[in-house]
This record gives C-alpha cells, sequence and structure tokens, in this order.
C-alpha cells in the first residue's frame, strides 16, 4: 500500500496535467483519471509491475480513445485553442477570430484523435519531440512521422474547406 501512496503522490500532479491537455472536460478527466488509478493500483498491488509516467500516460490516453470510440465522436469544444488576449480589437476582429477558431476546432473534430493528440502535445502545450515520445510510448522517429501526417492530414482538411466556402 505505501508503494502505491507513493506512486500516487508522484504521478498524479503529471497525469491529471497530461489528461487536461489532451480532454478538457474535468468530469472525464475525473473519471478517467480515477479508471487510471485503480488500473495502476491492481498492476501494482496484484501483478507486481513496476509503473513509470510513461504507463500512466500510455493507459490514460488508451482510456480516453476508448471513450472516445464508444461515443462514435470527439467533442473538441473541451479543446482551448491559444485565446487572444489583445483587448483592444474592434469586435469585428473578435468575431473573425471567434469564427475562425470554430473552423479549426471543426477541422481538428475531423482527423485521427491521435494525430489531434500529436498537434496538441507539440503545436499548443509545445512539448519537444523527446517529450512527446516519452509521454505517447513512440520512439522519435515515430513522433516526428506522425506529427507530419497529423499536419498533413490537418492541412488537407482545412484547404478542402477553404474550397467548399468559396
Amino acid at each position: 500500500m505505501d508503494d502505491f501512496l507513493l506512486i500516487y503522490k508522484e504521478e498524479s500532479v503529471k497525469l491529471l496535467k497530461y489528461l487536461r491537455i489532451i480532454c478538457k472536460d474535468q468530469y472525464l478527466v475525473d473519471d478517467i483519471f480515477q479508471e487510471t488509478m485503480m488500473k495502476a493500483y491492481e498492476e501494482l498491488m496484484i501483478n507486481n509491475k513496476k509503473l513509470n509516467t510513461r504507463w500512466f500516460c500510455i493507459v490514460a490516453k488508451n482510456m480516453y480513445l476508448n471513450h472516445c470510440k464508444k461515443n462514435n465522436r470527439i467533442s473538441y469544444d473541451e479543446i482551448q485553442i491559444i485565446e487572444k488576449s489583445d483587448t483592444s480589437n474592434s469586435p469585428e476582429e473578435v468575431v473573425q477570430y471567434k469564427e475562425h477558431k470554430e473552423f479549426i476546432r471543426s477541422i481538428l473534430n475531423c482527423i485521427n484523435p491521435k494525430y489531434k493528440q500529436l498537434i496538441l502535445l507539440r503545436d499548443y502545450v509545445g512539448y519537444s519531440y523527446q517529450e512527446i515520445a516519452q509521454r505517447c510510448g513512440m520512439n522519435i522517429a515515430g513522433v516526428k512521422i506522425g506529427i507530419f501526417r497529423a499536419r498533413k492530414s490537418f492541412k488537407k482538411e482545412y484547404d478542402r474547406r477553404k474550397r467548399n466556402e468559396m
């Protein structure tokens, strides 16, 4: 039990931060956090398995992806694209910005959830390739390839929608 409490103290903050990155719905974050901790307890106490940050992130990510698949959708309303901090903009600029932000969110809603995660970790949070590799259980080359494909998929959908607007 002491081992679990030690791991809980070490990993809970990191895990919650990671979950808030991939899912902004606090209730879902709490549910996935609890399920991940239950699985960690089971792995530690029953199977005597060594657990690390990578293990927690992989389990949490898989639980989130399973949730998305079960619901046959991913709600990107919970994703906060960087908010504009300059309040001196005109009302028209603010409306245009909000429309563009919704446009970006709708595109993110269409791409593969794994691609979404890579884009958010690299471009939104600013993690290095090494940090993403550690958190996602991938090698650096796989991360670079995944990010390249994610951006390509995003750009393809972006271009398609822009053509349809005209």
